[in-house]
């Protein structure tokens, strides 16, 4: 094994240190591991944030696909480690390492960077600092490039100073024009200053130490979906993310992500079925989103929520992009969960200004609706200090959530308040962020106007963070010293993280730079920082005359082309307007489930374990990770009636966090016997989890795999401990120690003790109490501190 990269002993004692140390393990489902001296160009995507976020995004699977598509160059990936792992890298002098190989970012020849809004570009300078690589682009003669990419960067100038390159526009035309040259540098065939000259030759590519224009790519249709990787953890989007379309005409003039994303594309019914059966096939995964920027503009959107629903009765189905005026009768059957309503505004002369188009008549309209079957909540979400706000409108944003929560009620309704924050490529990129005294006193204004009240929570973004994204979002070249600065002084913005505004108030100054300049209303006369080097395909034009108006501008798929430019002679897919016709009575209160019971089931009583190395993984993610591998098996698995179906699978007695084992077990009802089941799910595991044996029962009434065990057994391996220790615990009538509040004789627990072959083997009843925290009463530490012993836990069916 390779210096650079860290041994397991190693990486055991850092994990342990850590919270939820499952987020940097490596052996998920469809994880690529490449032999890295076998290939030529090797690389690694990086999210500035933390793994469960930057595993729910889709251009991270984009990236790693496409780059290790190409049988020459490996693709690893790398996340913002949280709090407590940065301590422990510092404190051991350790560097950022891979995901997949453990090796230090210093190794690689490129680092992707996918950087979805500016908050996270603190993040950035901190993983390159953690992974031994100089922050400053001028002080790196040598090493890796640093290539960043994203909706962010339409405006890299704030971070421009920390990268070699930009990719402008999407992955899937960028990535294979860049392959060729990125190979010839690794292969040392072009110096970085002739890297970077033919590099600004490629049509997307933005070389800053060059300054050349670099226009927006994009694929001229929808591109080949991803394989997605499965992780062995929860992230914040743990289902089957299906792509149904890029883009959006709509023309919100404050949305930046509309604007630079055109033209609009989508996918056929068809091709989105079948992607969703080979997804859940490959995956394993038991829900499915439907991923779109507005889903209820996908030109079949009816037909296909129908389509999707019947086919899969047992899947649960995210629609978390439904236009809030959109929900129908034939839809709202299939929703599930809650619904999200954006408004933005209180008033229609608000929305008007905005060009949201969306009316208080329909809105209410799909809320009674959707209210009528089972959601369980409604989300809303308003922003404040809009260009033309009055104050009619913020008390026009009360009485909408008024009357949206008497139609709602029972069911919550989740109010969410943001500044608007002024984007570049924006119509309004122009106009000023909003006094930040006067935001706060508009959303506690909101607030208090529902205090004590039943069935709304209102929230509200911190007008603080709103105006350093600001700052970031419009800023150029000066604001890079101030982000060195927060992220030094340990502001990170991680779900996990911390946000001080005055960390940056006093970093501003500190670096000489004016945040006022970047707030202000700009001059539409003079060419703006980022016009001068990015072309996104929307004119400019465009962007003035829609600021200026005060009306509404139809939808270019309904009315035909305004001219914005973004389409370049693509045809405008039409958005149709009529609605399908309801087929049949749909009874209210519940999504119509059509689940056939088998007349006869069998149980499955399966034996599996999980390695040493995988004992950081808890034991719901490890229940998830069994479940998928099933499904992905194909096993006949039978599933459960109600609003949301799930597989009939039971778990024995939980593994303790930190043990691993290899006599667990698992009953799963299947309509039929399958074939060999060993080698149908071993195939279908992630490294370290194998199943060893199955008997299959007819029926299901059986004892419960809880009431089959009352005693486990237990083998804490090296550990040293003298006999007279072990002999003075077993003569000791009561010992008491605290455990969830509760105060447990330990002693009690244990029913035999005793070392053999230099370990330690322990038999206790089931319940609250494991060999840790015996061991931790042996050795006189904590429980929790137990963990970097490797303890396994055997159960024997009786």
């Amino acid at each position: 094994m390779p210096p650079c990269v860290l041994s397991l002993i190693v990486w055991d004692s850092i994990l342990f240190q850590v919270d939820k140390p499952g987020r940097y393990l490596n052996h998920e489902w469809h994880s690529v591991h490449k032999d890295w001296d076998k290939t030529t160009l090797r690389t690694v995507v990086a999210y500035p944030d933390i793994y469960e976020v930057g595993m729910s995004c889709l251009a991270i699977h984009i990236l790693y696909n496409l780059l290790n598509d190409d049988a020459e160059t490996l693709c690893e990936r790398v996340f913002l480690p949280a709090d407590d792992m940065m301590n422990v890298l510092k404190n051991h002098n350790m560097k950022l390492t891979s995901l997949e190989s453990r090796r230090p970012l210093d190794e690689f020849d490129i680092i992707f960077f996918s950087i979805p809004y500016p908050l996270l570009y603190p993040n950035i300078v901190k993983m390159l600092e953690l992974g031994g690589i100089p922050v400053w682009r001028a002080d790196r003669s040598d090493g890796p490039l640093v290539i960043g990419g994203g909706i962010a960067v339409v405006n890299p100038l704030p971070i421009a100073p920390f990268f070699d390159l930009f990719l402008i526009g999407e992955a899937e035309p960028l990535i294979p024009r860049m392959i060729p040259l990125l190979k010839a540098w690794s292969k040392h065939e072009l110096t970085r200053d002739e890297l970077y000259k033919e590099a600004s030759q490629i049509e997307g590519v933005w070389v800053p130490t060059i300054g050349n224009k670099a226009k927006r790519v994009y694929a001229k249709q929808m591109p080949a979906a991803p394989k997605l990787i499965v992780p062995l953890v929860e992230t914040t989007h743990d289902r089957l993310i299906i792509e149904v379309s890029r883009g959006c005409t709509r023309g919100c003039r404050f949305c930046q992500v509309g604007m630079v994303t055109r033209p609009y594309r989508e996918r056929d019914i068809a091709e989105i079925i079948k992607l969703i059966d080979t997804g859940l096939l490959e995956t394993g995964y038991n829900e499915v989103s439907l991923l779109a920027l507005s889903l209820s503009d996908y030109s079949g959107c009816e037909e296909l929520i129908k389509r999707v629903a019947t086919k899969y009765p047992h899947i649960p189905l995210s629609l978390p992009s439904l236009r809030g005026d959109a929900i129908t009768r034939e839809i709202a059957p299939y929703l599930t969960g809650g619904i999200t309503i954006a408004p933005e505004a209180g008033t229609e002369r608000l929305r008007k200004i905005v060009n949201k188009q969306i009316n208080e008549d329909n809105i209410l309209r799909s809320v009674e609706l959707a209210a009528d079957y089972n959601i369980t909540h409604v989300k809303l979400y308003f922003m404040i200090g809009l260009p033309g706000e009055e104050w009619q409108d913020i008390e026009g944003i009360i009485k909408l959530i008024r009357k949206i929560a008497a139609i709602a009620y029972p069911k919550q309704v989740k109010v969410s308040i943001s500044p608007f924050v002024p984007q570049p490529f924006t119509p309004f990129q122009w106009k000023m962020f909003a006094d930040r005294k006067e935001l706060s006193n508009k959303a506690k204004h909101i607030r208090a106007a529902f205090k004590g009240g039943r069935g709304v929570e209102v929230h509200y973004r911190n007008p603080d963070v709103s105006y350093i994204e600001t700052v970031l979002g419009r800023g150029d070249e000066k604001v890079a010293p101030a982000i060195v600065e927060t992220s030094k002084a340990g502001i990170t913005t991680s779900e996990e993280g911390r946000f001080d505004f005055h960390i940056w108030e006093e970093a501003f100054t500190k670096m000489g730079v004016d945040p006022s300049y970047y707030t202000s209303e700009l001059k539409v006369d003079e060419l703006l920082p980022w016009e001068r080097y990015i072309d996104v395909g929307v004119k400019r034009e465009f962007l003035i005359k829609e600021g200026d108006r005060t009306d509404e501008t139809s939808d270019c798929r309904i009315q035909g082309c305004y001219g914005c430019g973004a389409c370049e002679g693509i045809s405008p897919i039409p958005l149709r307007l009529e609605k399908l016709p309801p087929k049949g009575n749909i009874a209210y209160g519940r999504r119509p489930i059509k689940i056939a019971t088998p007349s006869v089931v069998y149980t499955l009583r399966i034996r599996y374990g999980k390695e040493p190395e995988l004992r950081w993984v808890g034991h719901l993610d490890t229940t998830r990770t069994m479940i998928r591998a099933l499904l992905r098996a194909k096993l006949p698995v039978v599933f459960t009636k109600g609003y949301r179906p799930h597989p009939r699978v039971a778990f024995g007695p939980p593994l303790p966090f930190g043990m691993f084992s290899y006599t667990e077990y698992m009953d799963v009802v299947v309509s039929e016997p399958p074939g060999d089941v060993v080698y149908l799910v071993n195939r279908k595991l992630p490294k370290g989890f194998k199943v060893f044996d199955v008997k299959v029962m007819p029926g299901t009434d059986h004892l419960s795999l809880f009431q089959l065990f009352n005693e486990s057994e237990y083998v804490a391996y090296g550990i040293r401990l003298e006999p007279t220790i072990i002999k003075q615990f077993m003569h000791t009538r009561g010992i008491w120690v605290n455990k969830r509040d509760k105060r447990l004789n330990l002693r009690v627990s244990v029913k035999h003790m005793e070392l053999k072959d230099g370990n330690l083997h322990i038999r206790m009843t089931m319940g609250r109490l494991n060999a840790f925290d015996v061991l931790a009463y042996l050795i006189g530490r904590k429980p929790e501190e137990m963990v970097i012993y490797p303890v396994e836990r055997i159960l024997k069916l009786p």
